[in-house]
């Protein structure tokens, strides 16, 4: 899991799983307070490399990912 701040305070989670031989996001949330400031799209930025790192596969199928980016 990973938690992310925004002026030092909790703004969201992304909680990932790995599966076989990929990572697998789970859940992720931004507060409302702080939504449209790329937190989601940071989060998700940071679990592709992880997960590239660790040589898993990375897969964008989601189609609600548009609304991170």
């Amino acid at each position: 899991m990973l938690v992310t701040l925004a002026d030092g305070e909790p703004a969201g989670a992304l909680l990932t799983m790995i599966e076989k031989d990929r990572q697998r996001v789970r859940t992720l949330n931004v507060a409302q307070p702080v939504q449209k400031r790329d937190i989601g799209a940071w989060a998700l930025g940071a679990a592709i490399a992880e997960a590239q790192a660790a040589g898993l596969t990375v897969l964008i199928t989601n189609p609600t990912r548009r609304f991170y980016e």
